[in-house]
């Protein structure tokens, strides 16, 4: 008989899939370039020559042009300050130099208090060295400078899971959606936080639009899977389960998973190959090991082979008990069985 696992069918977290499903700052974007500047048509008809200035307004307009000259080179030397100090950041930033990353975008902040650049830069410096407040206030204030950039909604987002502030990300997540409709890490982290909140039905959405376009990411059909069953979608679960081990075979998880859609559907013969494969891909997991026990268990009351059945579940029970002896259910199948294997 079945035991009452099967009706419960727990979804296990085990090792995670290849495609870890975690949060990640996005690598700083290119710099944007300037458009370039139309060039004004320069009149053809020759001009009448002005009359020369009075030489007291002359030296009024020398020096006011001195002192805008002065101006400017302080404001250009400031930028070109801002502008080097950023690019040593980031190359910091990108090498995992965190502490140099951050002083160099501290530098250029103070050159350059309101540049984009630095400010996303020590933002993202401030995130990975897990001074989560400052962060955030850095993003709060680049945002504003910033309203219509995807990735720094992204950045944004990241930063605030990390102060577990999921709502508030999710907002900063649709956002960048909304502003690049291809960006598919946002679809996919969008899905994560949805499913965290409990909100199956929107992350179930997001699972599938980031399939759709990017059908080759295991982890994706894997969280698929646990969303579609969490919402009571058992047959969905399966197809996504399916797509999951189609791309990431060697997964014990995505074989345990698996295996428990089709028992759930109760197709308990179908299910003993992915999860005689979790078992072989993970020796050591119970859970993989008392769920073999027990199917070909149910297996031999269906007149399906039945020997064969019977002593595989012996000889597994026997397995587990070395493992782990505390299962006194399966103690009580192996003590009053005669057909031991030795």
């Amino acid at each position: 008989m079945l035991t009452a696992g099967w009706a419960a069918m727990s979804y296990v977290s085990g090792s995670p899939p290849r495609n870890s499903a975690t949060l990640s700052l996005l690598d700083l974007p290119e710099r944007e370039q300037p458009a370039p500047q139309s060039v004004p048509r320069v009149a053809t008809s020759p001009a009448k020559r002005p009359p020369p200035p009075h030489p007291l307004l002359a030296r009024a307009a020398a020096l006011s042009q001195q002192l805008d000259d002065n101006a400017a080179a302080a404001k250009a030397g400031a930028g070109s300050a801002a502008f080097t100090a950023t690019l040593e950041g980031e190359r910091h930033l990108k090498e995992g130099r965190l502490p140099e990353a951050l002083a160099s975008f501290e530098t250029a902040c103070r050159a350059e208090p309101s540049s984009v650049p630095a400010l996303r830069g020590r933002a993202a410096a401030l995130t990975r060295l897990g001074r989560v407040p400052e962060a955030i206030h850095d993003y709060e204030v680049l945002i504003k400078l910033s309203p219509l950039s995807a990735t720094d909604h992204y950045n944004f987002a990241v930063c605030l899971c990390r102060a577990e502030r999921l709502s508030d990300a999710a907002d900063h997540l649709q956002r960048a959606i909304e502003l690049q409709p291809t960006f598919d890490r946002a679809v996919y982290n969008l899905a994560i936080v949805c499913q965290q909140q409990g909100k199956l039905a929107e992350a179930i959405t997001n699972w599938r639009r980031f399939c759709d376009r990017q059908p080759l990411v295991a982890s994706a059909w894997f969280n698929q899977g646990v969303a579609c069953h969490d919402l009571g979608k058992p047959d969905e679960a399966l197809v996504a389960f399916q797509k999951a081990v189609e791309l990431q075979p060697t997964d014990p998880t995505s074989q345990l998973n698996l295996a428990l859609a089709l028992l759930q559907l109760k197709r308990p013969i179908e299910a003993e190959a992915p999860l005689t494969k979790a078992v072989d891909l993970n020796p050591n997991d119970e859970q993989s090991l008392a769920e073999l026990v027990d199917l070909h268990r149910h297996i031999a009351t269906l007149d399906q082979d039945v020997l064969r059945h019977h002593n595989e579940a012996v000889r597994l029970a026997r397995r587990l008990l070395n493992m782990n002896p505390n299962y006194p259910e399966i103690r009580r199948f192996v003590d009053a069985d005669a057909t031991i294997t030795r």
